[in-house]
């Protein structure tokens, strides 16, 4: 068994290197452990390659229910807004910008980029990384933990930070977890009522309801897929979808029903020399059109079924599809100004290890950032006794 380190992060994702490098920063030594045989691949996922790390609106006054377990979370993203986190990135060498949503990605719009400044960082530290290295079981052993590895190597750490993502790959005994389950991914749904449309996108409004609760509505991007619902606006839906889920389509959703129907009238008595499928054109993207053309004689029944466009959610998220696994430690344990579990002095979580969560536009990106770097401070102080630990 080696010598006690000052601080070991498990994970070398987003909420990991910027733990490690908040730490390092503080004057504590710190190993990372990665089970993966390079850091940050998780990174250069994210945003389709382009990093979308962070969104202008995020800090304390957040909407109700942005995030799961917001009460929580906004202890740590009062104090790492996206300004804070973007100063953050911009004082280590990473220029960046939003778009006219308020996402924010890398000037560059290359994940790589945030990938090399944090890499350069944790070099210019000395952090040590060690990678495929599979922690298995962390116990509390008089002033520190006890890291069990898969080798069958032991470590011993002062403080330890717990950033591995969504999975239970390491054992903590008697600590509060929820089992995993994925979100913000395409949904499957009954296929009848959107054959035929694989691949088509539109804008729209979608809404979800359960007893005949409105639970979700939210107006994006949709791409019907020939198993169900993709896009921007599907993946937040799925946050809060379950198997039976009745889930509306709006397809029109700045006009009221009344309002479309008498729409359709006058465009029909304008276009009277136009057939059924005609009608359509330059008003609905012709395959959505032709699953449509029953409806075409009677304005009031079509401007119905075009703001109702009725499936029912009946498969969630698959793992390898999905950007998030919700659940994973329950926030209850830890304290939320410093992330550090009640029971267990010097053990801090952040990012997905948490079971906080956020839509789509750099939401979850940022809580990684945020309570990595905020696990850091913590751990560093705790590290180097400045921190009580009662």
């Amino acid at each position: 068994m080696s010598d006690t380190l000052e601080a070991c992060v498990i994970g070398a994702g987003a909420a990991g290197l910027a733990a490690a490098i908040t730490a390092a920063e503080q004057g504590v030594r710190v190993v990372v452990l990665e089970r993966q045989a390079r850091i940050g691949q998780s990174i250069l996922k994210t945003g389709n390659g382009r990093c979308n790390l962070t969104n202008d609106a995020i800090g304390a006054a957040l909407p109700l229910g942005t995030y799961r377990n917001q009460d929580f979370a906004s202890n740590v993203l009062g104090r790492w807004d996206a300004a804070a986190v973007r100063a953050w990135f911009d004082e280590r060498g990473l220029m960046t910008e939003a778009d006219e949503r308020g996402w924010v990605y890398p000037r560059t719009r290359m994940a790589n980029s945030v990938l090399d400044v944090l890499r350069h960082r944790i070099a210019e530290l000395d952090v040590e990384l060690r990678c495929e290295c599979q922690p298995e079981h962390v116990e509390s052993a008089g002033e520190g933990f006890v890291l069990h590895l898969a080798s069958g190597e032991s470590l011993c750490s002062r403080a330890v930070i717990l950033a591995h993502g969504g999975s239970r790959s390491v054992d903590i005994g008697g600590l509060s977890y929820q089992e995993t389950a994925p979100i913000l991914g395409p949904l499957g749904t009954d296929t009848a009522a959107i054959r035929g449309l694989d691949g088509v996108r539109v804008s729209a409004q979608l809404s979800l309801s359960r007893n005949e609760r409105e639970l979700f509505c939210e107006y994006g991007e949709l791409l019907f897929r020939n198993y169900g619902l993709s896009g921007i606006v599907a993946f937040n839906l799925s946050r809060y979808a379950r198997r039976g889920d009745h889930i509306s389509i709006d397809l029109f959703p700045e006009d009221t029903e009344d309002g479309l129907a008498a729409f359709l009238g006058a465009r029909r008595e304008s276009l009277g020399g136009y057939d059924t499928q005609s009608f359509y054109d330059g008003m609905l993207h012709p395959r959505i059109g032709r699953l449509f053309r029953d409806s075409y004689a009677n304005s009031h029944r079509l401007a119905h079924a075009l703001k109702h466009w009725q499936v029912r959610m009946n498969a969630a998220p698959k793992p390898e599809q999905a950007q998030v696994l919700r659940g994973g430690y329950q926030v209850a344990a830890f304290r939320a100004d410093r992330l550090e579990a009640y029971d267990y002095p010097g053990l801090f979580a952040a990012g997905e290890c948490l079971d906080v969560d956020g839509p789509c536009g750099g939401y979850n990106l940022h809580w990684a950032w945020a309570s990595g770097i905020t696990a850091g401070y913590a751990a560093a102080a705790f590290s180097s006794s400045r921190f009580p630990s009662d």
